[in-house]
């Protein structure tokens, strides 16, 4: 799906730089760290956290972006400091010993820089950034990031040695055993693989490692190379992540799914759990159910809408039928419909055309010129639905209601980005989520009234595009 506001887009993905009171570091792929400050020096970018320095390669960064010279305040007296002379060129000395918030930093940093080479299959690379984020933060996270770069780096002795040590420390997560299987069989013990996967299939049932069993089981003695590639281990295990831990609990009612499916679907929502955690601000704390059906079975099995295409009441249900791999629509569908969990997580009961205008925002849809004509003809005929009507769940909607209410909920949305800021709107959401009503909520959001937003959002739809 086309987007075409790009300079709505440039205002989110800079959302977090607002009122900046320290240089932001902008890596390829999205993520970006805070520092005291930050300077190029040769090839490499040197960010200042706290007493300590993290060198990065200028490969994986972006940009960066300072903070106004205002805007760094003395820790000691809260007053503006001086800059200094030629600041950004200065080196800073290597702390030895960096206190535990220094550290998780500058691992976090460390981490961000392994995934990015990572990606770039650059893989000893990825190891020597993993092992210093190790170094300084020996966790879940540190530990299965090394492994899963001495596996795709096929230094299978090391990963075998961090995924048990991983194991160690989590001894349940499936994920793990899945990867030592893998790392098994690459050393040719095949018994030894059939009994990791064993183990994970009997606490998570997956077809992908049912798949992975019946395959060690009928042909025990072929060739590793010719049925396991590193991106296919990539599909099965989730390599890169800063969180190995699965956010979601998938099943299939009405049959079974493709299993090269399910990991394609398993892994988007992995990606996309890291995207609006990170854009919404707000991480929920249970799995989340995701529930996939025969297309032909859905409406008669949930007792959905004929229009719909997935729905969320606390779980994630999508028609998935017929579908042998993911595509932009199935994306977007499962974009929109994890938005609305993080939504209830953050703000609970928020409106309907908050609910639904932020969830098709946030899958990238945006108004087109027909659309918006048709909202602006509505408004002249005072057919449009004000925003209290746009407030019930559209669920029960009748068919012919349903196109006037999702377009004019996302239209006020992206009035609201291009007016005022997306922070603003996690704002609200945060007001919402701490009792507020809506009328209080957006108020302290956005410094005025809802009517009053409304009213200037009519005045937009009335001049001619």
């Amino acid at each position: 799906m086309a987007i075409i506001l790009a300079m709505m887009i440039a205002c989110v993905l800079l959302l977090p730089n607002h009122n900046l009171k320290a240089d932001v570091v902008l890596l390829h792929g999205g993520k970006q760290v805070q520092c005291e400050s930050a300077w190029e020096e040769g090839t490499e970018v040197k960010c200042r956290i706290g007493q300590g320095t993290v060198t990065l390669s200028k490969s994986v960064v972006s940009k960066i972006v300072k903070a106004p010279p205002s805007a760094k305040q003395n820790p000691e007296s809260g007053t503006p400091q001086k800059p200094r002379s030629n600041d950004a060129a200065q080196p800073r000395p290597e702390a030895s010993t960096p206190d535990a918030t220094n550290r998780l930093e500058q691992a976090r940093l460390y981490t961000a820089e392994g995934v990015i080479l990572s990606k770039k299959k650059d893989y000893s690379a990825a190891i020597e950034s993993f092992r210093k984020a190790y170094d300084l933060q020996k966790n879940k996270n540190t530990v299965w990031n090394l492994a899963s770069a001495y596996y795709l780096a096929e230094d299978y002795e090391n990963a075998e040695t961090y995924f048990i040590e991983f194991l160690s420390i989590s001894p349940n997560d499936t994920r793990a055993m899945n990867a030592l299987g893998l790392v098994a069989l690459r050393k040719g013990d095949a018994d030894a693989a059939e009994d990791y996967w064993q183990r994970s299939y009997d606490i998570k049932p997956d077809p992908a490692i049912l798949e992975m069993l019946e395959h060690v089981r009928n042909d025990p003695q072929a060739p590793t190379g010719a049925t396991l590639s590193p991106e296919e281990m990539e599909k099965t295990i989730a390599a890169y992540d800063e969180d190995t831990d699965t956010h979601f609990h998938i099943r299939y009612d009405g049959g079974t799914v493709n299993p090269a499916l399910l990991r394609e679907i398993s892994r988007f929502l992995e990606d996309s759990y890291d995207s609006l955690s990170s854009e919404l601000d707000v991480e929920p704390s249970n799995t989340l159910e995701v529930i996939l059906y025969p297309k032909k079975d859905f409406l008669s099995i949930t007792g959905a809408p004929d229009w719909s295409s997935g729905f969320n009441d606390g779980k994630i249900h999508l028609p998935v039928g017929g579908i042998l791999s993911i595509n932009e629509r199935v994306q977007a569908r499962i974009m929109h419909e994890l938005t609305h969990s993080f939504l209830n997580v953050k703000a609970g009961g928020c409106p309907a055309w908050l609910q639904e205008g932020l969830a098709q925002y946030m899958e990238g849809k945006r108004i087109n010129s027909a659309e918006n004509e048709t909202l602006s003809a509505l408004l002249a005929q005072q057919q449009l639905p004000s925003l209290r009507k746009l407030t019930p769940s559209f669920f029960n909607a009748k068919d012919e209601q349903v196109a006037v209410l999702y377009t004019g909920a996302l239209s006020f949305i992206e009035y609201l980005v291009g007016r005022y800021r997306f922070y603003e709107i996690n704002d609200l959401l945060a007001n919402l989520g701490n009792g507020q009503s809506i009328g209080q909520a957006f108020f302290q959001a956005f410094g005025v009234e809802l009517t009053e937003a409304e009213e200037e959002w009519h005045q937009v739809l009335a001049i001619p595009q």
